[in-house]
């Protein structure tokens, strides 16, 4: 195959710079453009360093195999200094986080799930869209294939996603507290991702891809004969630290939704081509998770967090 015919590959995440539920943003064309497809520029925010540290421990590395091995510390005091002590203490974040690092780890042994690091953890998949082979949909799934018992349903094969969040929160993007009310493209995108793979595609693709390790005659005869399942594992580490499920469930018509939403990307990024990515829509939001500093329009901002709360829920 020629790869200079697919003009575009389209994640999760570029969905979501562009939609939230279906809905179109009030984005900003610049960001969209240089942050999103260009990655000219990156933003990493503490919370953002959290997630990729927590990911490192549990899995070995963050997406794209980055590793973050530790997080920033307290200030050395003038005692410590004079002890001779050349690194800060923890802060209390990052003493739960790694609390919950051997959270997970006890709890990955409770329900036997199967996480080798380095190995079936943060695996690239691509595929060509059905709906147009000049489209290719892509994801970097951060433990795939993983065995899960579960209540009731027995020992599964799954796709799991893990995240960090400061507390479960009704309200916002990340609602881990009311996860119905969540944007479920993410596990529409993967688990999409995870059927009818084409090895021979993603070895063109990327011929260094875990993927062709871990995806066995073993996983292949499993999984056509039952589709696996996708969930978010999430853990917090504000006071308190919980932990627990989201199962997102994907079928013909969820498929459908996903495919209408790459539709509708494929359509965002034409039209901005055609018009042009210059036009700025400076807001509170689309400026806070900005890393393009020389902007004229960049206004500040102030964060703001909220709090909230059981093992396995499912949207």
């Amino acid at each position: 195959m020629d790869k200079n015919k697919y003009r575009l590959y389209i994640n999760q995440s570029l969905i979501k710079a562009f939609f939230y539920k279906g809905e179109k943003r009030d984005y900003c064309h610049r960001y969209v453009k240089e942050q999103c497809i260009d990655k000219s520029v990156s933003k990493e925010s503490l919370s953002m360093m959290c997630g990729n540290y927590f990911e490192t421990q549990c899995l070995g590395s963050s997406i794209g195999g980055k590793m973050t091995e530790d997080l920033p510390r307290k200030k050395l005091t003038e005692k410590q200094k004079a002890n001779g002590q050349k690194l800060g203490d923890k802060t209390i974040d990052h003493i739960r986080i790694d609390e919950q690092v051997m959270v997970f780890n006890q709890r990955k042994t409770e329900f036997q799930i199967s996480v080798q690091k380095n190995v079936n953890t943060q695996i690239e998949i691509k595929k060509l869209w059905s709906q147009n082979d000049g489209i290719v949909l892509k994801g970097e799934l951060d433990i795939f294939p993983a065995s899960i018992a579960l209540p009731q349903r027995g020992l599964r094969l799954c796709t799991i996603d893990l995240k960090l969040t400061q507390t479960f929160t009704d309200f916002g993007e990340f609602c881990w507290a009311t996860p119905a009310n969540l944007d479920p493209i993410q596990g529409y995108m993967y688990s999409e991702l995870v059927r009818d793979i084409d090895l021979a595609f993603n070895h063109e693709e990327n011929p260094d891809s875990r993927l062709f390790t871990v995806y066995t005659e073993t996983v292949q005869r499993i999984l056509s004969k039952q589709d696996p399942l996708f969930f978010f594992w999430v853990f917090t580490y504000k006071k308190n630290p919980e932990n627990k499920f989201v199962e997102v469930k994907y079928d013909i018509l969820k498929q459908k939704e996903l495919f209408e939403s790459v539709r509708k990307t494929v359509e965002e990024i034409n039209t901005n081509e055609r018009k042009g990515w210059d036009r700025i829509q400076p807001n509170l939001e689309n400026c806070r998770q900005c890393a393009i500093l020389d902007c004229a329009s960049r206004i500040a901002f102030k964060s703001n967090q909220t709090t909230a709360t059981e093992n396995f829920e499912i949207i």
